[in-house]
């Protein structure tokens, strides 16, 4: 079975680009003629949330068009910028005489299951989760972690609490859930007596 890889976080995409051009693409043998390859089925992995007929539709690809190393590249951005994937890859399943089998894998970030917040007496939790912006149930990536922390610490530099630290720690209670544990320390307030 003939296979490749072409992932969204991989630094060597041009050179498996490249082999794939030649593998799949091009079939090569002395004094052969160019042949194109058709796209045959498409097979969907490791969504949870997402749906696999959109997985498709939004990668641009589909059964019948002619398999190029442009249209796996653009496949893999289009899903990339949905925003709701942490990793993407696409292999060649299998070569069959109505053409190549794909396997669109891809890894959903998880959903905000909830949160828990310590440490916090001059901030309401109510007031530290309307600063952050979470709500239950949303799409949950990295940056967001980062965003929080920002807004935080910014909120409490705001009120006068300039020692202010935020660290932020998940846990994963479900498959696909992740649940935010804030922990603050809002240091002493400072104050300007005389300048």
């Amino acid at each position: 079975m003939k296979n490749f890889l072409v992932t969204s976080n991989s630094s060597f995409i041009p050179l498996m680009l490249l082999i794939l051009l030649f593998n799949f693409v091009f079939s090569f043998s002395l004094g052969a003629q160019q042949k194109e390859v058709k796209i045959h089925k498409i097979f969907i992995e490791g969504n949870v949330e997402a749906d696999s007929s959109l997985i498709v539709i939004n990668s641009g690809l589909k059964p019948g068009d002619i398999l190029s190393a442009d249209r796996v590249q653009r496949a893999i951005k289009n899903l990339w910028a949905l925003g709701i994937f942490s990793d993407v890859k696409i292999f060649a399943l299998r070569e069959t005489p109505e053409g190549l089998d794909l396997l669109i894998q891809v890894k959903e970030y998880p959903r905000l299951a909830g949160w828990k917040i310590e440490g916090n007496k001059k901030l309401k939790d109510k007031d530290i989760i309307k600063e952050t912006g979470l709500y239950h149930g949303m799409i949950f990536t990295p940056f967001h972690i980062y965003q929080a922390k920002s807004k935080l610490l910014a909120k409490y530099q705001k009120e006068g609490f300039l020692l202010a630290k935020v660290t932020i720690d998940t846990t994963h209670p479900k498959p696909n859930r992740v649940l935010v544990t804030f922990h603050i320390d809002e240091g002493k307030k400072v104050q300007v007596k005389r300048i």
